[in-house]
């Protein structure tokens, strides 16, 4: 009988402690990969459940079947209870990169009713009911919710503008849904060109319709079309007495400017562009009130807090 080979056993013992070794590293590393993998994917599933807008899901979609849109909520505000359909949850950061996606079919910054939207619809049923105007003009319509609020209020004529078609596909399913405001209720299509003042021009001007009030809730992301709507404003805004005037509100934070600063600076090109007078409207806390009331009773929390945090610019221009 032939002595055992120690050490030819001690190497197999070795190797093969080794091997149990490496492999027991491996399944280590295995599962911590695994462990870090599931951990990434539920951070994952969070930050989904967090994002306002799936923006993959917007490129390439069209306004006209609405596959992925809330259905139409009523919003309530003043007197008039405003059926609306938009984009649910979206914030002005999602808004504003949207608006420069060149990928994306959809603008969707006029897909939702914003707080300047909600301000300005309250505004004539709250501090100034008594003067309804009997025309409308609102510029940068997105939803139509200020037109359609001003046209179920009692106003004669509304007509809501914008420039994309998508929205004015948007618009029209909106009138639809406001069966009071539809006799009332004009859509159009409007691109803002700014004022040359050359007289071809000013002959121009003369049979362009004028309105005793012209509105734009939430148009100004970019300080750059300041000129263009000012001057739109102003050749639809009624001269002749009484004189008509516009009506705007904007929130300032996605300017990057107080509110004090956007003020000046749009005033400013207000005078230039060719309007007398320009007139910050204070947001008094009763007021304040009646806008988070006007919004729908799960929207009012939102509504409060974004009055609370936001730089709103609420100013009337007259010619």
């Amino acid at each position: 009988m032939q002595p055992p080979d120690l050490l030819g056993g001690a190497i197999t013992t070795a190797t093969a402690a080794a091997a149990a070794t490496a492999a027991a590293e491996v399944k280590t590393q295995k599962e911590e990969a695994g462990n870090e993998k599931e951990e990434e994917e539920e951070v994952e599933e969070e930050e989904e459940e967090e994002a306002y807008f799936d923006v993959d899901k917007v490129q390439g979609h069209r306004v006209a079947s609405y596959a992925i849109f809330a259905d139409a909520a009523t919003v309530s505000h003043a007197r008039a209870n405003v059926a609306v359909l938009q984009v649910p949850r979206l914030s002005p950061l999602d808004a504003c990169l949207l608006s420069e996606d060149g990928e994306a079919s959809i603008d969707l910054t006029g897909n939702r009713v914003w707080l300047g939207a909600r301000i300005l619809a309250q505004y004539f049923g709250f501090e100034d009911k008594s003067s309804l105007p009997r025309s409308v003009l609102e510029l940068g319509a997105g939803t139509g919710f200020v037109g359609l609020a001003l046209a179920l209020l009692g106003a004669e004529k509304v007509h809501c503008t914008d420039a994309a078609p998508e929205i004015l596909q948007l618009l029209h399913r909106n009138v639809a849904l406001n069966p009071d405001a539809v006799s009332r209720t004009v859509i159009r299509q409007l691109v803002w060109t700014e004022s040359i003042g050359d007289k071809e021009e000013e002959e121009e001007d003369k049979d362009t319709d004028t309105y005793d009030l012209v509105v734009a809730a939430e148009c100004v992301y970019d300080l750059g079309v300041l000129p263009a709507l000012l001057s739109t404003a102003l050749r639809h805004t009624r001269r002749t007495t009484p004189a008509g005037r516009f009506l705007m509100c904007n929130c300032t934070s996605r300017l990057l400017m107080s509110s004090a600063a956007t003020n000046d600076l749009i005033e400013a090109k207000a005078i230039d562009v060719g309007f007398a007078k320009v007139e910050r409207l204070a947001i008094s806390p009763a007021f304040q009130r009646a806008v988070v009331h006007g919004a729908p009773e799960n929207q009012r929390n939102q509504v409060a807090a974004a009055l609370e945090q936001e730089s709103v610019s609420f100013l009337s221009f007259t010619v």
